[in-house]
């Protein structure tokens, strides 16, 4: 059974097991990694100004969007869909894109947390992918736990 421990940010929190460590680097944000180095987190906080006009949910379709850019200039790599979510309320937009290249055995989701004037990003990897259904059980109690801090996210958890 896998212990946590708990993070939090002025803007989010998450639970990580307790193996991995913070990794210095030069990304903005965090970047966390397993103590085996196959699997990693990259998270963010983007301020988001009135020049950014639209709705919660649109600016997190934006965000989706970006992510798909990103996996598709991965050169080498073929990505698959394997699922997307996308959950609007009024103070909060939750939306998950989780993609696979079979062929390198890597897996990325995408969560996607936007509140007026704040986006949450945050991209799981699992670098030695061997099958997803076993990595979407072992992800989802970690990509479940990140949370914008006061802010209500309950409802949409990744299973």
């Amino acid at each position: 059974m896998r212990t946590y421990n708990d993070i939090r940010t002025l803007n989010w929190s998450l639970r990580l097991p307790d193996d991995w460590t913070g990794v210095e680097g030069q990304t903005r944000g965090f970047h966390f990694e397993s103590r085996d180095g196959t699997k990693g987190l990259y998270i963010a906080t983007h301020i988001v100004g009135p020049e950014h006009p639209g709705s919660l949910d649109e600016l997190a379709r934006w965000f989706v969007a970006a992510e798909r850019a990103t996996l598709e200039d991965m050169q080498g790599y073929v990505w698959t869909t394997m699922g997307q979510q996308l959950e609007a309320a009024p103070e909060v937009c939750i939306a998950l894109l989780d993609s696979y290249a079979a062929e390198q055995d890597y897996r990325i989701v995408a969560k996607i947390l936007s509140r007026p004037g704040k986006v949450v990003r945050a991209s799981f990897h699992d670098y030695q992918c061997s099958g997803h259904a076993a990595s979407v059980a072992w992800f989802a109690p970690i990509i479940d736990s990140l949370e914008l801090v006061e802010a209500v996210t309950e409802g949409m958890r990744y299973h």
